[in-house]
Formats: structure tokens, C-alpha cells, sequence
């Protein structure tokens, strides 16, 4: 599923219909586009699909339009190209949101729970600030405060990184708690093994221990950790976008058309529908391709 998901987000240039970026510009948006949420193929008045209902399309007989294939949004753009543009962006940033969220969370929960002490202390104490306060609001004031100096700061050392990688390093600043206490419980209950004291007792350093031999362990339940967090962060990541909040990519992702066409829910579901289907299907797929791996990776399994 991700896979697909994939092709069809590096394919978008070339199968979207329209480049929403163009559709922005004011002179291509009123000499091209339709009326507003104009209806898509299935939804035609006058199709016996449509009959006997009390919908938007038929109070409105809003003519299908065949050069909009799913019909256009509440600002007339292309729905189609939108989804296409919105799978891009929303993947390369949930996926990447995900993976720093997993190593951030691992390697603090590691050091927690081997090192003890202060350090671990210091760990736990901030994740429990972080999941005291929303993720909506430590988001956007990490995204209005780090955003800007974050992304200037790596173009200075050679690293002009766009909005993508810079939107995911924000938004995996508020995921990594339950990793981090998932992990540091994982350290706590191997770190007196049996096989962990024979192999502080022949010499093995305990930063081999810690990585060659404790953290593997943990690697499935990260990924399960991580990849749970994926729909959360996507949502996030929409609504900051509404907002306006931090670095944008120039088109809007599939948070950010949930949330544009969230008023117009009881009139036009069916545009609320289309991006929440493939948000959900970008979080099935990473669900299961973490839980996959996990049981791949689980030492018990074989047994």
C-alpha cells in the first residue's frame, strides 16, 4: 500500500491534470476552473445513483464537469490534482516526521534507561512535560519559534533543506515521549538479564551491550510506537497549515484539505472523505508495515 502510495506521490507532476501552484494564479483560476464543488463523476445529477437523494449537487444542479474528474474544491482548484499534490507532500512529511520520531525517542529512552541516574530523571521529567501540553499548541509554537531560525541556520552550513524535512523536524519535537517510555521500560527489564551480565562479566563494553545487543530488542515496539503517532501528526501538520503556521510546502497537504473542507462537511462529505481515505490509507499502511517488521524482528518469534 505504501509502495503505491509512493509511485503514485513521485508520479504527481505527471499524472495530475492541472499543477495546483499554476491553479494559484489568479488569471488561470478564473479562465479554467468550474464552479465550486462541482460534483464528481459518480455524484451527476441525473444518474440513477443520485436519484431520490436531497444532496448539495441536485439542490444546486451543478452540471458535471468531465474535465474535473472528482469534482473541485470549496476555491474551485482541481480535486484530483489536489489529492495527487496532498499524497506527495503529506507522505515525504508523515514518514520522515516518524522516522526522526522513532530514532529521537529510541536513543533517549536508551540512554534513560542504561544510564539511570540524573540522566534518566532528566528524560522522564520531559516527557511528561511534553504530553502535558497539547501537541496542537507545543507544535505551533515550536513551529513559530524554531521554523524560520531552523531552516536559515541549515542553509548556512550548506544544508538548504525546503519546507518538507524542516515541517518534519517540527512536528516530531511532541511524538517522541512514548517512544522514549516505551524503550526506557524495554532497557529496564533486559539490563539484568542473564546474558547481559555474562557479557558485562567477559569484558564487552556496555556501549556495545546497549546497542549491539539491548536496543534490537526494541526496535519492533519503537516502530509500532512511531507509526501510531503517524495520524496525529498528519492531522497537526494540516491544521498548522490552515494556520498558516511555520514553513509550507507550496501545495496543500492532505491535513490541510481536511480541514479547508471541514465546514463544508454537511453539504460536501464526499471532499472531507477523499483526503481522510488516504490519510487513513498512508497510516494502515505504516501501521502494518511496522507490525510486520516488529514480528520479523521479535527474537521470540522463532520459538
Amino acid at each position: 500500500m505504501l509502495l503505491a502510495l509512493a509511485i503514485v506521490a513521485a508520479l504527481a507532476p505527471r499524472l495530475a491534470p492541472y499543477d495546483p501552484p499554476q491553479a494559484n494564479d489568479p488569471t488561470f483560476f478564473v479562465q479554467r476552473f468550474s464552479e465550486a464543488h462541482s460534483p464528481p463523476f459518480w455524484d451527476r445529477p441525473g444518474d440513477d445513483s443520485a436519484t431520490d437523494r436531497d444532496d448539495i449537487f441536485e439542490e444546486r444542479h451543478l452540471p458535471y464537469d468531465p474535465r474535473y474528474v472528482l469534482g473541485t474544491d470549496r476555491e474551485r482548484r482541481d480535486m484530483l490534482s489536489l489529492l495527487l499534490y496532498g499524497t506527495r507532500y503529506s507522505l515525504a512529511i508523515g514518514l520522515l516526521a516518524v522516522a526522526l520520531v522513532a530514532v529521537v525517542g529510541a536513543a533517549l529512552g536508551l540512554a534513560a534507561g542504561w544510564l539511570s541516574g540524573v540522566w534518566e530523571d532528566l528524560v522522564m521529567r520531559s516527557a511528561d512535560l511534553a504530553d502535558a501540553v497539547p501537541p496542537v499548541v507545543s507544535t505551533m509554537v515550536i513551529a513559530l519559534v524554531v521554523s524560520d531560525p531552523l531552516r536559515g541556520g541549515l542553509a548556512s552550513i550548506g544544508l538548504p533543506l525546503g519546507a518538507v524535512p524542516v515541517a518534519a523536524l517540527v512536528l516530531s519535537c511532541v511524538g517522541w515521549a512514548p517512544v522514549a517510555r516505551l524503550v526506557r521500560g524495554q532497557v529496564l527489564g533486559l539490563k539484568g538479564a542473564d546474558w547481559v551480565l555474562a557479557a558485562r562479566a567477559t569484558g564487552v563494553p556496555n556501549r556495545r551491550i546497549a546497542l549491539r545487543h539491548i536496543l534490537p530488542h526494541a526496535v519492533g515496539a519503537v516502530l509500532v510506537a512511531a507509526s501510531s503517532q503517524l495520524p496525529a501528526i498528519l492531522l497537526v501538520e494540516g491544521l498548522l497549515g490552515r494556520l498558516e503556521v511555520g514553513n509550507r510546502p507550496p501545495v496543500e497537504t492532505l491535513g490541510e484539505l481536511i480541514f479547508q473542507e471541514f465546514a463544508e462537511t454537511v453539504n460536501s462529505p464526499v471532499f472531507v472523505l477523499m483526503p481522510t481515505a488516504l490519510l487513513l490509507a498512508i497510516s494502515l499502511g505504516a501501521s502494518a508495515l511496522s507490525d510486520g517488521v516488529q514480528k520479523a524482528l521479535d527474537p521470540q518469534a522463532g520459538r
